[in-house]
């Protein structure tokens, strides 16, 4: 009967385990992300949270949120991937085929030769690789 009894309450007990349900906050444009479509998300060497939406790059540092846009310095504001190069920076993929890089607090946009130029002219690139030399 005693055994019958742990049992049961051992039985009981392990359907709590997995019940718990994970920590997590959702943000929106009324908490001051710049839009709803987020496509990529990056946590930089500082915890800081990267992303980018259709309205520009957001950076959140765990209590507000900084938006950036091509007033600040963005090639394009719909911008895909976030891509860390090896010196600290942060390079960002537009929809449009640019290509900005976010360093020591200012975003610039990247330069291609005109040979290149006319490759990618309005094209889209999900992803990059970026050797030492950036």
């Amino acid at each position: 009967m005693l055994r019958l009894f742990i049992f049961i309450i051992l039985l009981l007990g392990i359907g709590n385990l997995f019940s718990q349900n994970p920590y997590h906050i959702l943000y929106g444009i009324d908490d001051g992300l710049p839009s709803e479509e987020v496509y990529d998300v990056h946590i930089d060497s500082n915890d800081v949270v990267w992303t980018t939406t259709d309205r520009g790059v957001s950076q959140y540092d765990g209590y507000t949120f900084m938006n950036f846009s091509t007033a600040d310095g963005l090639a394009y504001n719909t911008n895909f991937k976030i891509l860390p190069d090896g010196r600290g920076g942060l390079w960002f993929t537009g929809y449009d085929g640019s290509i900005s890089i976010y360093e020591k607090g200012k975003f610039r946009t990247a330069k291609f030769s005109d040979t290149i130029k006319n490759m990618i002219e309005n094209r889209y690139y999900y992803d990059l690789i970026i050797d030492e030399e950036n």
